[in-house]
């Protein structure tokens, strides 16, 4: 019968964690070569690569193909808002509460409420300012980046490292979308 500790003893293992850190770069690599792929096979747009990947998630099952739809419209919102075609208040509420519906299903896949945070934190809200979708959080672009990381989280951890990678993913798409907003 195995204690806690020893259930848990793979995650606190040095040699294990020096495994991973390891193949970094080869993670890095594989994940350009992926979104590449996925930019080339549609048309170089973000906007269609990111929601393809979001069904490459469904397919793998590293969420469901409701999740799958459902995060694509949480994206779609938060573009609309990036690009202003939509109202930035009512694009937070909707995400907000498909957010929060998300956490309350038991069966709700760790990278899918990851991604679905990473999206809930991409608005600005500073009391006296409009809402708006915010630069420093990254936008669209931490949802590319959670949902790939959460893809290749769950490549290595399985649904725990699907967490791990989407909240990763999110923090890296955040600095990218900082970095390429002039706000350095």
């Amino acid at each position: 019968m195995a204690t806690e500790n020893q259930t848990l003893s793979p995650i606190f293992d040095p040699t294990a964690a020096r495994a991973i850190a390891m193949s970094a770069g080869d993670w890095n690599e594989a994940v350009r070569r992926h979104i590449a792929e996925l930019l080339r096979n549609n048309k170089n747009s973000f906007v269609q690569a990111t929601l393809k990947g979001l069904q490459e998630l469904a397919e793998r099952q590293v969420i469901s193909a409701e999740e799958s739809k459902r995060l694509g419209e949480i994206f779609r919102l938060v573009v609309d808002v990036e690009r202003n075609r939509a109202d930035a208040e009512e694009a937070f509420l909707k995400i907000r509460d498909a957010y929060y519906q998300m956490i309350a299903m038991k069966h709700s896949s760790p990278a899918a409420l990851a991604i679905a945070g990473v999206a809930r934190a991409s608005f600005a809200l500073e009391k006296n300012s409009p809402l708006h979708v915010n630069p420093v959080a990254g936008g669209a672009g931490a949802i590319a980046g959670a949902a790939a990381g959460a893809g290749i989280g769950f490549g290595i951890g399985g649904p725990l490292g699907a967490a791990i990678g989407g909240v990763i993913g999110g923090a890296v798409g955040a600095t990218v979308g900082l970095c390429g907003s002039g706000q350095t």
